[in-house]
């Protein structure tokens, strides 16, 4: 079951550097045995982080308005 703490972090866009890009990724899930939070990177890359490390890699506005600009620049 997923905490109530832990179900606010999902759909938080959070950005990670992979070879020398930056790219956007998605909390898309959490695991109470693990407590690790799944991300969904945009150049299909997941990754499972803990608490602390989801905290340091938010992203902040400039980059979200950039990224939602990019994908639906409606």
């Amino acid at each position: 079951m997923v905490t109530t703490k832990a179900r606010k972090w999902i759909g938080v866009l959070v950005y990670r550097e992979f070879d020398g890009n930056i790219y956007m990724g998605e909390v898309i899930n959490y695991c109470g045995e693990t407590k690790l939070y799944k991300i969904d990177y945009e150049n299909d890359v997941f990754e499972e982080v803990d608490y602390e490390e989801l905290q340091q890699i938010v992203a902040p506005p400039t980059l979200v308005f950039e990224y939602l600009e990019r994908i639906d620049p409606r």
